[in-house]
């Protein structure tokens, strides 16, 4: 989603208030809206006059309040959620932080997402979620939605391909794929299922036959006799023997 994406879907729904609009659609529009007042004010401070604003005003006003609710639809909660904005003080608030919420993962009362893109990061967000908490069952689910949804709107999956294929080895194929039939259909479960094989672990080597061997014949060490001590450690070396000088013979000089 961009700027330029955001403004013609809101533009084009200017009337139709149903539906849904993610959180980056949402807040696209937010910036073009701020962009063109500061246009339209510094132009009727300059070489306009008043009327400026209110034309600026009568086009963007019903779009605003259109993509409002359905922002608020992406979250699951009616448009009628719009008119918290007219309390006093704290109104604007609270409709910014329920706008600044992320969508509902999938299809919701208002109908199915319309942003691919905004869908991977939800469901993402869920499946990783729930694999902290050791729900590997609902973690798949989602992840296996989120490979779906990021394949529509054309973005990278290998790295939850190789999450899932992780959590196929410590599922066991038969649950595998039957929690895959559950969220996704038929063809999408084959698609998954040959994309997320199980990972082969190199196995471990066993040592070589010469470690086991027998020691040859002439370096066998006889077994210590009775009441001997173990070896200790071997005393250092004192190097080769000093030469002794012998007392002169007596006389001698």
């Amino acid at each position: 989603m961009n700027m330029k994406t955001s403004v013609e879907r809101t533009f084009a729904r200017t009337f139709d208030w149903s539906g849904r609009a993610s959180r980056s659609e949402y807040w696209w529009f937010v910036l073009f809206y701020m962009i063109t007042l500061a246009i339209s004010i510094a132009l009727a401070m300059t070489v306009a006059t008043f009327f400026t604003l209110l034309i600026w005003l009568l086009v963007i006003l019903v779009p605003s309040l259109g993509v409002s609710v359905r922002r608020f639809h992406d979250i699951d909660r009616s448009g009628c959620w719009l008119l918290v904005g007219l309390v006093p003080n704290v109104g604007g608030l609270i409709v910014i932080v329920f706008h600044c919420l992320s969508s509902t993962p999938g299809p919701n009362t208002y109908g199915p997402p319309d942003d691919p893109a905004a869908q991977v990061k939800a469901h993402r967000k869920f499946a990783h979620r729930f694999d902290r908490y050791g729900d590997i069952y609902l973690a798949v689910g989602y992840a296996a939605l989120a490979v779906m949804y990021a394949h529509e709107a054309g973005k990278k999956v290998e790295k939850d391909l190789a999450w899932l294929a992780l959590r196929r080895e410590v599922m066991g194929d038969e649950a595998y794929r039957q929690r895959l039939l559950e969220v996704l259909d038929p063809g999408g479960v084959d698609d998954l299922l040959r994309l997320t094989p199980v990972p082969v672990h190199e196995p471990i080597a066993e040592p070589s036959p010469e470690f086991n061997a027998p020691p040859p014949p002439g370096l066998s060490v006889p077994p210590p006799g009775p009441g001997a001590q173990p070896p200790g450690p071997s005393a250092p070396s004192a190097g080769p023997a000093a030469h002794t000088i012998s007392d002169p013979p007596e006389g001698g000089v």
